[in-house]
């Protein structure tokens, strides 16, 4: 049998996608990440998450991963073929991945911490080590929202390719 091109692939998964159900539970998420150390590169798909943020050790930029859109959970479309990136990952990158609970922790008003805060606070804390990192983040997030409990589940986790 001959495989579909990545062409036709896509335009399946996006006619699945337009048919996915909606519900009011939590879907399962997932991410998948995997690291070629003989290519220095780093290959992923995301299933219901935000997209991946990679800090770039050579400019100190952060780089966002995949499509804004993630594609469905995994398990509500059944036989969704997931789309996979593949991207070098050089010394001292650092990959943050993250679910929504963070960019979407809200103040008072309503106003959500969003990416942009995200992405700011990481850039401009990059030389912190990586605990130090990521309780600075769930720090700040609680700081704006004026809250110590978060509405969402929360999740980040952040990998830092060492030089070997």
């Amino acid at each position: 049998q001959q495989q579909p091109t990545h062409e036709q692939t896509n335009n399946q998964n996006k006619q699945q996608k337009q048919q996915q159900p909606t519900t009011n539970n939590h879907p399962p998420t997932r991410a998948r990440r995997t690291r070629d150390r003989n290519k220095k590169t780093l290959t992923y798909s995301n299933a219901g998450h935000p997209a991946p943020l990679l800090l770039r050790s050579s400019n100190n930029k952060i780089e966002q991963l995949g499509l804004k859109d993630p594609e469905p959970a995994t398990g509500l479309i059944e036989g969704f073929e997931y789309s996979h990136y593949s991207i070098p990952f050089n010394s001292l990158d650092t990959l943050i991945a993250f679910t929504d609970g963070i960019i979407e922790a809200a103040d008072a008003k309503g106003i959500q911490f969003g990416e942009a805060n995200l992405i700011s606070l990481i850039e401009n804390n990059s030389a912190l080590i990586l605990p130090e990192l990521l309780n600075s983040v769930i720090e700040k997030t609680q700081s704006f929202s004026g809250k110590k409990e978060f509405d969402d589940d929360i999740c980040i986790i952040a990998a830092k390719l060492t030089a070997h």
